[in-house]
């Protein structure tokens, strides 16, 4: 859905990177001016982690920063990390995730450094999503708004899902 499908709906080119360590990821960004990233939350933290170690934001200046801006306003963190923007390629907007729940520090980091982090969820037997997350009404660590209320319920702590979209024979 979200590496074919909606690029395809929207008029946007896909570029699939032969290499996935994290330099070649962040080379491609830049050289191929990508706009978002589709990737799974391990994927993003590994990611994560380098720029971290990469851009040297791990000392005691850059940490103060981080925190300083954290729970600022969207435009106001932007304004502040456009060096950094500059740096990893200033087309580079937003993060598209799912497959896995994501860390809240990994969600917590791209949208402290003002990129748009949108996170999917859905399951196995359903296809192929039930809940997106929208950064600017859920809060971190959250699966989002489910897109069909009322075919989707939580109870005791349990997932129920009917309809159209439920895998024909899943049982149980």
């Amino acid at each position: 859905v979200v590496g074919l499908f909606i690029p395809a709906a929207i008029g946007l080119s896909v570029f699939f990177s032969l290499g996935q360590k994290p330099h070649d990821i962040l080379t491609a960004i830049k050289s191929k001016r990508i706009i978002a990233l589709a990737a799974l939350p391990q994927q993003l933290k590994v990611l994560k982690d380098h720029i971290i170690d990469y851009f040297s934001l791990d000392r005691e200046r850059s940490v103060k920063i981080y925190e300083k801006y954290k729970k600022k306003k969207w435009w106001i963190r932007y304004i502040r990390f456009i060096p950094f923007h500059i740096r990893i390629g200033v087309s580079f907007l937003g993060i598209i995730s799912g497959g896995a729940h994501i860390k809240e520090e990994v969600d917590e980091f791209y949208r402290t450094m003002a990129f748009g982090f949108f996170q999917g969820y859905g399951l196995t037997e359903t296809a192929p999503l039930l809940a997106v997350f929208d950064p600017s009404k859920n809060k971190a660590g959250s699966v989002g708004n489910f897109l069909d209320s009322k075919n989707i319920k939580i109870e005791d702590g349990e997932l129920y899902v009917r309809g159209g979209y439920v895998t024909p024979g899943y049982y149980g």
